[in-house]
């Protein structure tokens, strides 16, 4: 965080840290986030008020094992996507121009922008992106995140093999899904399927891309339906 981040929203990434460290999973995500909002003073209770807390607090504790050993004195790292979440945040304040910096308000919208287990939750309890962002900004807010580069992924020359030059197959997996799920969670679906295309030429058996793709062929169709093109 920068020294343009705000106070509540610093509270709810160290409420989350609590919270991470009293259910012993070890890591901070996008749903300890969510849980962080309703038990602290920041600025969007007011916005989550249908959402129970205890039945929140009791779906977050059974999510992960209890197998981390992480105390207060330890560092607990973002996950992927929660990094990604707070670096949307910070890109919808500076789109909305706030002076303030980035607050929880921006991180609530930036978790509910795109599909995934903390969106459905909150969905059952009517609360969604649009109905947030119009009750705040009273006027429509994109959903969109920043744009992300898409990167290349081609098959090693036999040379580079030879030499050693090119990443391990677990390298590689682990790159080409990283690199998905960022093109994923920012809704550039068409880079996503391209993405996952080449890696599984690259790595044919490789089932988190198989499943991945088939969620933004998905997505991309809901997408069209929604939002139809006009010739």
């Amino acid at each position: 965080m920068n020294q343009l981040d705000s106070a509540d929203l610093k509270e709810v990434i160290n409420e989350a840290k609590n919270l991470a460290i009293d259910y012993r999973h070890g890591f901070i995500h996008i749903d300890h986030l969510l849980v962080a909002m309703l038990t602290t003073g920041c600025t969007t209770p007011k916005y989550l008020a249908a959402l129970s807390l205890e039945d929140c607090q009791n779906w977050l504790r059974d999510r992960y094992p209890a197998t981390s050993t992480a105390t207060d004195e330890d560092l607990l790292d973002l996950s992927d996507e929660a990094s990604r979440i707070v670096w949307h945040a910070t890109y919808l304040a500076h789109q909305q121009k706030e002076q303030e910096g980035t607050n929880s308000l921006h991180l609530l919208l930036a978790i509910l922008s795109y599909e995934n287990h903390v969106t459905a939750k909150a969905k059952q309890a009517g609360v969604t992106f649009e109905g947030i962002a119009a009750a705040h900004y009273k006027e429509p807010v994109p959903r969109k995140g920043p744009e992300v580069k898409r990167k290349h992924f081609k098959k090693p020359s036999a040379l580079a093999r030879w030499l050693r030059l090119s990443p391990s197959t677990d390298e590689l997996s682990e790159e080409l899904h990283h690199h998905a799920q960022e093109l994923w969670q920012f809704q550039q679906y068409e880079d996503c399927i391209t993405v996952c295309q080449e890696g599984l030429n690259l790595l044919p058996a490789f089932d988190r891309l198989q499943i991945l793709l088939a969620d933004c062929h998905a997505a991309l169709q809901k997408k069209r339906k929604t939002f139809p093109i006009v010739q």
